[in-house]
């Protein structure tokens, strides 16, 4: 690529600092425009030669080279030839006589000049553009050459680097799907514990025995709000009997399941509750209990009783070794201060919620949102306008309410992917693609993964979403998800135009 001029009798090379670049003698080079514009790269300079830079027999030769740093890349351009006018007949002459290399070496700007004129002209050049002018710089070559042939060069280095395109990075149009869930029964439910003091050795309940007053009224306290709204409807009523780790496993089996079934009984005779709704079962010794308790304090021994407890699998064995345990201290301490919260009843009462209209729906959000289902939660969404308060309260209820349900966390995920806040959704992506079968989120978890910049997952289920959509399920048309690919196409190709401005 490097040039070899053959008419060359004398030169002189002067290599001039930044600060004199756009001026030798009376030749001066001003403005200067190097940049990338799409696949082009354009030059253009103004390029003024003063009356008295030259005389009739001499000539300037302008020579622009673009070069990288090391000089591994270079691109010598046309160059400028600004001849006086005795210099012009010699050239003329010679141009009659011309072979191919003075062919291949004619200026582009070829410019006669009479003595005393000043000249000012347009330098403009317009080029494809490669990726290793990114980091070059343009050199101006400059040659004042006498009627004997006699040259003076000029060189200017660095005069000014490739100016880049400015780079934004593309942002996806991307369409995401919204699901309206089904209709479903909506299953509530109410649950605590009750501490009831039994006489030792006894199941009978006594509903005025130490604590037992404070105890019951629990449990008559969820058990009446439920039956007195008329929108409820009692399914079902679980009542559960521990009993703590000391005594016979047989014996304390006996004892938590008669206990779990005198607080049934307690229960039906104080409320009209069908039988077949109250189910009474029993845990006889509450070993995961004591365990997660020892875990959480820090009483002294603390890790060999867990040792003894989870290595020792018959009950009767286990607390026989515990109470041996240095001399049965552990076994006291854990007697008379964790036992006492072991022996308990636990309780649930679960019960079903009538259906609201749209206007009762208004109502209950503002008193009861957890009376709503994710269908009336998501059809109030949609009657208030886009960006209102309600619709963010709302939005945010949805997701306490049903934490885990696909359809809530599609419809929270393409809320904020729609805005383009991939960050955000991410919470709410993790837990849909934990679904085994929910090709329902393909596509908005191929929009999350392209504005993640992650563009092999995103056309994984852009393709299986394609595909998706010839199922009964489908939620998107196969023109949303061709639209999305070939968004992810623009994407992946912006990608690729990033990597050369990390300069």
């Amino acid at each position: 690529m490097k040039r070899l001029y053959t008419i060359l009798l004398f030169f002189i090379i002067v290599t001039l600092p930044v600060s004199a670049q756009n001026r030798i003698g009376g030749v001066q080079i001003y403005p200067i425009t190097l940049q990338e514009q799409g696949d082009s790269l354009l030059l253009e300079m103004d390029i003024h030669v003063d009356g008295k830079a030259m005389n009739n027999c001499q000539s300037w030769t302008i020579m622009p080279t673009l070069m990288t740093a090391d000089s591994a890349y270079y691109m010598e351009m046309p160059h400028a030839l600004i001849n006086g006018k005795t210099k012009a007949k010699l050239f003329k002459r010679r141009e009659k006589f011309q072979n191919n290399f003075l062919l291949a070496h004619y200026p582009t700007y070829k410019i006669d000049k009479k003595r005393k004129e000043d000249i000012t002209f347009k330098y403009t050049l317009t080029t494809p553009y490669e990726f290793w002018m990114d980091t070059a710089s343009l050199r101006i070559n400059q040659i004042l050459t006498s009627c004997a042939d006699v040259e003076q060069w000029f060189v200017l280095d660095n005069v000014v680097l490739v100016e880049l395109h400015h780079y934004t990075p593309y942002q996806p149009d991307v369409k995401v799907n919204y699901i309206t869930p089904e209709k479903e029964t909506k299953t509530l439910h109410r649950e605590g514990s009750a501490y009831l003091d039994f006489q030792v050795g006894k199941s009978e309940i006594l509903p005025n025995f130490r604590r037992n007053p404070q105890e019951l009224a629990k449990i008559n306290d969820v058990l009446s709000q439920v039956r007195a709204d008329s929108d409820f409807e009692i399914t079902k009523v679980y009542v559960t009997g521990y009993a703590s780790p000391e005594g016979s496993w047989a014996s304390n089996d006996r004892l938590s399941l008669a206990r779990a079934q005198a607080l049934k009984q307690y229960i039906q005779n104080k409320f009209p509750i069908p039988n077949q709704l109250i189910e009474a079962k029993n845990v006889p010794e509450d070993w995961a209990g004591l365990t997660k308790i020892i875990n959480e304090g820090e009483m002294a021994g603390k890790y060999r009783v867990l040792e003894i407890i989870e290595t020792v699998s018959d009950p009767d064995a286990r607390e026989s070794r515990l109470r041996a345990l240095d001399g049965g201290r552990y076994f006291r301490y854990m007697l008379n201060e964790i036992f006492p919260s072991l022996r308990r009843v636990e309780y649930r009462v679960e019960f079903t919620v009538k259906e609201y209209s749209l206007e009762e729906s208004e109502l209950i959000m503002q008193k009861n949102p957890e009376q709503l289902n994710l269908y009336e939660l998501t059809l109030l969404y949609n009657n208030y306008p886009e960006d209102s308060p309600e619709r963010e309260l709302i939005s945010h209820a949805m997701i306490r309410l049903f934490p885990d349900h696909p359809v809530a966390n599609n419809n929270a995920a393409a809320r904020l992917l729609e805005k383009g806040d991939a960050q955000g959704a991410s919470r709410f992506i993790q837990k849909i693609e934990q679904q085994e079968d929910f090709p329902e989120g393909y596509n908005n978890l191929g929009v999350y993964y392209m504005l993640m910049e992650d563009v092999d997952t995103a056309e994984e289920y852009f393709n299986k979403a394609r595909i998706a959509t010839s199922f009964p399920r489908a939620v998107y048309t196969e023109e949303e998800i061709i639209h999305n690919i070939e968004e992810l196409n623009k994407k992946r190709k912006d990608l690729r135009i990033r990597e050369r401005y990390k300069r």
